[in-house]
């Protein structure tokens, strides 16, 4: 009996201090500076400040380490790494995982108390771990030159209160020793080949002995029971589900990419009494709640950020089904009293198991996909191309249109100067006409009075005889000296009518010659017009930020006076007259979108450079 009680002892101690005899092999220049460090826990402030706690443990010992950071406030594991012995003399791997970021690293080891992680990476850099002499060590930050040598060290966080890990319970023993899978009494040859040897055989196979252990009670899950160690794929997007067991009390759900990248992970326990859940994981960093209950049927995880004046909340919702579990994400924003303030966004997904058809068939979306999202960057690159040529064309036709309706208003300005000028010299010319028809309206006025008044009895005189010459010549000179009563009287009649006939004549030639140069100015506009009607060519566009309207525009040959352009637009087939019509007031004209154009007022179904513009009359501007 005692044997037998003595071999049992031997075994536990040997299933419960395997690191202890493991760790006391670990050779200094395989593993530097991790050789002391294994086995061992320690606090350091991080660059926020806060206490973090970090610990090292052999998974297998001398071949596998694990590190783990967490934080002290919370326990929440901010960093972890698993470092593994390569076979090359001097460095190790490593892989890294933080709350968004996991990838490989290389460490280089410079003697038994100096490692330095030299693959430097984004949000990853550089750092060297060295031992110090009391049994403490220093991380520091670092930059290193091309032959991997410090040049700077950018921080220093040196690690205090140092000790020895507890020993590791039954449940954290690594699974490369099998403790935990293996029952109380049931030693195995692997476990204890020394112990075994020592002791009489049949004392320990004729009379095995069970020793009372306390067995932890192991929480079902309800429907997810069932999908627990099964990866499920989902039918739509493609990722990947898995939910798995961490403890009998303990759940974790992983969620993984198509191509197996994990992305996010909750981790929550079932309270043994009250069977109430506590999520000790979420897969937000910002969260500053976070919780995991049941809702019927269904497992509800959640999150919220809970900011001051509202936050985001976010829920995964897993219902168990009888083909796979249907999953819900769903997003709300809340106000600072926690109401909901939005309807949310929610997607379903539904999981079923991985198959090789399901997995292919999401790649193949997959790679579609990608092949859609590159095509769509790809247009949206020549989008932005075009905009950033439009832009160029536009600054360019602004400042080219600019200098066009510069040359065209002076032109315009010259023109109307050279319109005025002969408008002013032709009213010049019949203000001087109507000047020298008034002149000679007068001096024939003058004539016919001069004519009037000359004596009529000279002319009537009777011929002289010898006897009466003295009466004759006598009376002849009374008669020429007084004129007669009837010829005095008559001479002022005569002369009224004489000038009102000559003001009357001169205002109708004044009216004629008037009448004249108003036709023949009134000829010569319309001649104008004709011809800036068959002078111009018009066309429609699309202008930038027209938001698709057309717009019309065009040239014109001559800027003489300001005019208005009635024109209709219409699409090949359409007939004349039936297509929309507008009128550019005060067209000056210009080569683009930045010249002289008015938006057409209808809608047309055919390109732009399809349209038709034709000219239906120039009119003077009122």
């Amino acid at each position: 009996m005692n044997v037998m009680w003595t071999a049992l002892i031997a075994l536990a101690l040997c299933c419960i201090a395997p690191d202890t005899r493991a760790e006391g092999t670990i050779d200094p220049a395989v593993w530097g500076p991790y050789a002391q460090m294994a086995g061992k826990q320690a606090t350091f402030r991080d660059d926020s400040g806060r206490t973090i706690h970090e610990e090292y443990r052999w998974i297998e010992p001398g071949r596998v380490l694990q590190h783990v950071q967490t934080r002290a406030d919370g326990g929440k594991v901010v960093y972890q790494a698993t470092i593994s012995a390569t076979g090359v003399p001097g460095q190790l791997d490593a892989i890294y995982e933080t709350d968004w970021l996991k990838g490989p690293r290389v460490i280089l080891l410079r003697g038994p108390s100096v490692a330095l992680w030299a693959d430097a990476i984004l949000f990853q850099p550089a750092k060297q771990v060295a031992l110090n002499p009391d049994g403490t060590w220093t991380e520091r930050t670092v930059k290193l030159n091309p032959n991997l040598e410090v040049v700077q060290v950018k921080s220093v966080q040196p690690r205090s209160d140092v000790a020895a890990l507890p020993p590791a319970t039954a449940s954290e023993q690594p699974a490369a020793l099998a403790t935990a899978a293996t029952p109380a009494g049931a030693p195995t040859a692997a476990s204890a080949p020394a112990v075994a040897a020592s002791l009489p055989a049949p004392a320990v196979v004729a009379a095995p002995v069970s020793v009372p252990a306390a067995t932890p009670i192991r929480i079902t899950f309800g429907g997810m029971e069932e999908w627990i160690g099964k990866p499920l794929i989902g039918v739509q997007a493609g990722e990947i589900i898995e939910l798995q067991r961490r403890s009998e009390s303990e759940l974790a759900v992983q969620f993984y990419s198509y191509t197996g990248t994990p992305i996010s992970r909750y981790v929550f326990h079932a309270d043994v009494d009250s069977g109430e859940l506590v999520i000790t994981e979420a897969p937000f960093t910002d969260a500053k709640q976070k919780w995991a209950q049941w809702q019927g049927q269904s497992l509800l995880l959640g999150s919220s950020t809970g900011r001051l004046l509202g936050g985001l909340n976010r829920y995964h919702t897993l219902t168990a089904r009888r083909a796979g579990i249907l999953v819900s994400w769903t997003y709300h924003r809340s106000n600072a009293i926690g109401m909901t303030t939005d309807e949310g966004d929610k997607t379903e997904e539904v999981f079923v198991p991985v198959t090789e058809a399901l997995v292919a068939a999401s790649a193949t979306a997959q790679e579609e996909k990608q092949h859609m999202a590159a095509l769509s960057a790809e247009r949206r690159r020549q989008d932005q191309e075009d905009s950033a040529r439009m832009a160029q064309a536009f600054i360019g036709g602004f400042v080219q249109g600019m200098g066009e309706a510069q040359q065209s208003y002076q032109q315009q300005d010259q023109k109307q100067a050279e319109f005025l000028r002969d408008t002013q010299s032709q009213v010049r010319a019949v203000e001087a006409y109507r000047r020298s028809q008034l002149q000679r309206a007068q001096a024939e006025q003058s004539a016919k009075s001069s004519t009037v008044a000359a004596p009529a009895s000279v002319t009537a005189a009777p011929a002289a005889t010898p006897g009466n010459s003295i009466a004759t010549a006598t009376s002849a000179k009374a008669t020429a000296t007084v004129p007669p009563k009837t010829s005095a009287a008559a001479a002022p009649k005569a002369d009224a009518a004489s000038s009102t006939s000559a003001q009357q004549d001169t205002r109708a030639r004044q009216q004629a010659a008037l009448a004249e140069a108003e036709r023949k100015q009134q000829e010569d506009w319309q001649a104008y017009l004709q011809s800036e009607k068959a002078g111009i060519r018009l066309a429609a566009a699309t202008c930038p930020g027209g938001q698709g309207r057309y717009y019309i525009g065009g040239k014109r040959p001559t800027q003489k006076s300001c005019v208005n352009v009635h024109y209709e637009a219409r699409c090949p087939g359409t007939p004349s007259g039936q297509g929309a019509r507008g009128t550019l007031a005060n067209f000056v004209g210009g080569a683009n979108c930045m010249g002289d154009t008015a938006a057409l007022g209808g809608m047309l179904s055919c390109p732009a450079e399809q349209v038709r513009v034709d000219v239906l009359e120039v009119t003077g501007c009122t």
